[in-house]
């Protein structure tokens, strides 16, 4: 038998310490991925429309492009997506087309044509869907939980009827 004497005590290890969720240094990084996410989306957008001389703006696709890369990019180096990513461009997707709907309902043609969102209905409808299909995905283990999300905003962003196309 052994004696309590001979027994190994575990003692915690020094070492960084993790950052956690709460912290406020983690949100510093992420507002300028933000940042640099929407700016290029509206240089795109605007660089887009130009070339074309078209007539309807592209910035919400190009905000869901530059999310697809870089949650792509996240994928590949660490299998994982980011949830300040992906519930930060779901968040991004229900606000933008809150805004194309209050534009609409206040006649700024110029704001919708430069958003080119789809609209609060079909930025709900979107969302579902996607993120039924998503959940239906993840059940059949098809697919993980950062790619329900990731799904999930795209749907957000584009809505039903872009989504689909």
């Amino acid at each position: 038998m052994t004696s309590p004497a001979d027994a190994t005590v575990l003692k915690p290890q020094a070492g960084p310490v993790p950052r956690g969720g709460g912290s406020h240094g983690d949100w510093v990084p992420w507002t300028g991925t933000w940042v640099g996410i929407l700016s290029a989306a509206a240089l795109l957008s605007l660089g887009y429309v130009a070339l074309l001389h078209g007539e309807r703006g592209y910035f919400v696709g190009m905000v869901t492009i530059l999310v697809c890369l870089l949650a792509g990019l996240f994928d590949a180096w660490t299998t994982r997506i980011p949830n300040r990513l992906t519930y930060g461009a779901i968040l991004l997707g229900l606000g933008l087309n809150a805004v194309a709907g209050l534009a609409a309902r206040w006649h700024l043609a110029t704001a919708l044509k430069w958003l080119g969102a789809a609209g609060p209905a079909e930025c709900a409808m979107g969302f579902g869907v996607c993120a039924a299909l998503g959940l239906i995905g993840f059940a059949l283990r098809a697919a993980g939980g950062g790619d329900v999300k990731m799904l999930a905003a795209v749907g957000a962003l584009l809505g039903l009827s872009q989504t689909a196309v």
